[in-house]
């Protein structure tokens, strides 16, 4: 599980860059629409890839644990 730590900390990472990125954009209009959604977009793959990534990993785990396992899928 420790290896777990670090996708799940880049996935909150992400999640509050969104919404940091999101009040900014709404109190001081930073960005220009189209180069805040570019910027919205780039953040929410990046969320996704790592989000994957780390679901990806979690499962191989798992797999590797039951397939090691002395009694199998009984």
């Amino acid at each position: 599980m420790k290896s777990m730590k670090l996708p799940s900390a880049a996935c909150f990472f992400f999640i509050l860059l969104g919404v940091l990125l999101y009040l900014i954009q709404l109190w001081f209009q930073v960005w220009s629409h189209e180069i805040f959604s570019k910027i919205m977009v780039t953040d929410i793959a990046v969320f996704i890839i790592v989000y994957a990534f780390s679901f990806f990993i979690k499962e191989d785990k798992a797999t590797d644990k039951i397939n090691n396992d002395k009694n199998g899928l009984d």
